[in-house]
């Protein structure tokens, strides 16, 4: 049995997307990610985006969703988890937990 549910209630679950380099696909598959989650009973995730723009036109469906689930974030790092990103996947500025 595990604790998952509790934790993620408590403090959130990020999801950390990284690549060895640009190109390498993380913001195709953070996409593909939030669509697969898009309709979850709790509501989507929350995404972060390495590149500031580039993941929102990745999602064939557009960010609009009826409920969002800030318990969960999706953080699209690509190439910049050893060069500066390594901070911010462990706290989103943006995003808090209790």
């Amino acid at each position: 049995m595990t604790d998952f549910p509790t934790r993620r209630e408590i403090r959130g679950v990020r999801i950390v997307l990284a690549g060895t380099a640009g190109g390498t696909g993380t913001t195709t598959i953070a996409a593909l990610v939030f669509e697969s989650l898009r309709h979850a009973l709790e509501g989507a995730p929350v995404l972060y985006d390495h590149s500031g723009g580039d993941l929102g036109v990745r999602l064939t469906n557009g960010d609009d969703v009826a409920d969002l689930d800030d318990s969960l974030a999706l953080h699209d790092l690509g190439p910049h988890a050893f060069t500066g990103g390594v901070d911010s996947s462990r706290r989103p500025t943006t995003w808090s937990s209790p």
